[in-house]
């Protein structure tokens, strides 16, 4: 007897690793066993259930956790230093109800235009510097705008099924990455 699977029947998905991810292990196995886990939980998961099974040494998660406890923490405080950074805002005294982020992390891979090195300001690699300095920055700028751009692109590909609620901004999307790719 031949089993023909339909479009009604669960088929499991296929992962793959998205894109400028570091993911240690077979990115399949790490998907199903997070699948496992929101299955064993219902329909919904937290966080703490990752941490909790990869404790097991035997878990595809296990590799993608620093255990040792300095060295966790030491990217705790990091992390913690950079949402404190992200959570800064500059109230714009001509329009009371706007603001704007304070500090901004600028990516260090854009491919088409010339880096303007900044030092680091927080030991992990990462760059941070004032919107003043960019918005004084014509290159900076441009590399702000095209890591907006590559967010935007990232919310499209998430929200594609909502293409015909999301029909303008999709458009906008792709109008600016014209843009972008003519300068």
């Amino acid at each position: 007897m031949t089993i023909v699977k339909t479009k009604k029947m669960n088929k499991q998905p296929q992962y793959r690793v998205k894109a400028g991810a570091h993911i240690k292990g077979d990115i399949q196995a790490i998907g199903d066993e997070i699948r496992r886990i929101q299955a064993a939980r219902g329909q919904w998961f937290s966080m703490q259930d990752i941490v909790d099974a990869a404790k097991d040494s035997d878990s595809p998660l296990h590799s993608n956790f620093t255990w040792d406890v300095k060295e966790a923490s030491k990217k705790c405080w990091l992390q913690e230093a950079r949402y404190l950074t992200r959570s800064i805002e500059i109230v714009c005294i001509k329009e009371p109800e706007r603001t704007i982020r304070a500090f901004v992390h600028i990516q260090q891979e854009t491919p088409n235009i010339t880096r303007i090195a900044l030092p680091s300001t927080n030991g992990d690699g990462r760059k941070w510097t004032s919107m003043d300095v960019v918005r004084k920055s014509p290159r900076l700028k441009r590399q702000l705008l095209e890591e907006a751009l590559r967010d935007f692109v990232t919310l499209k590909q998430k929200y594609i099924v909502l293409k015909m609620e999301m029909g303008k901004i999709f458009e906008a999307i792709e109008e600016l990455e014209r843009e972008l790719n003519e300068v």
